[in-house]
């Protein structure tokens, strides 16, 4: 039952968590010219830079490490 009254609230206030969940992307973004393309782009990007400082700059190698794990892992946690 409890899971039943937690789905039925999200119906009932689905309209509300619509326009929070809109404002919040609109005002993170507001200032950004790419907007959330951005929050994509990031990650791929530091990944990039991460693997030529890495690789050419320093020369340092790692078997088994993954840039880009790494990375996705920094931005999921908002860093």
């Amino acid at each position: 039952m409890y899971i039943k009254n937690i789905i039925d609230n999200f119906k009932k206030y689905s309209f509300l968590l619509r326009q929070l969940v809109s404002r919040d992307f609109k005002v993170k973004y507001k200032r950004s010219v790419l907007g959330v393309l951005w929050s994509l782009l990031y990650p791929v990007l530091m990944m990039a830079v991460m693997a030529a400082v890495f690789s050419n700059v320093f020369k340092f190698s790692v078997p088994g490490v993954n840039y880009f794990l790494f990375n996705i892992w920094r931005w999921l946690r908002g860093v």
